[in-house]
């Protein structure tokens, strides 16, 4: 992944999905239905705005994704397995991983997915969202 060059600015969708794409082929090898995929990744960031949280590394410039929804309501596994697929299309490593404890905040539980640390996660959050 060090050889992983990202742009230092988006400034246009256009950018963004050519950006994307490029990032996706380099990790991945895949360019196949591109039209697709950037769909998939304006749908990943909308995630990423919302609900979806980064851990950023203590000594490199990356991030991992996670992903906490509750266990209220069933259909929650499915959506959080297809935000999954959303960053496997990515080429990182993404997993469920075991649920989280009921608490007094939260009594049903979580569902909860944790991916792999990725410069395109602290990409995604600096240069796309442009915040610190």
């Amino acid at each position: 992944m060090s050889d992983l060059a990202l742009p230092k600015e988006i400034s246009s969708p256009l950018e963004f999905e050519g950006s994307v794409i490029q990032i996706r082929k380099s990790l991945s090898g895949l360019e196949n239905d591109n039209e697709k995929f950037s769909y998939m990744m304006y749908y990943l960031m909308g995630w990423l705005v919302g609900d979806a949280g980064r851990n950023f590394h203590p000594r490199q410039l990356w991030a991992r994704f996670q992903l906490d929804l509750s266990r209220k309501y069933k259909e929650n596994l499915a959506l959080g397995n297809f935000v999954k697929g959303c960053v496997l299309m990515l080429g990182v490593p993404c997993r469920r991983i075991a649920d989280g404890p009921i608490r007094k905040r939260d009594f049903h539980g979580l569902y909860r997915w944790l991916s792999y640390y990725s410069p395109v996660f602290a990409w995604f959050h600096s240069t796309c969202l442009g915040l610190r």
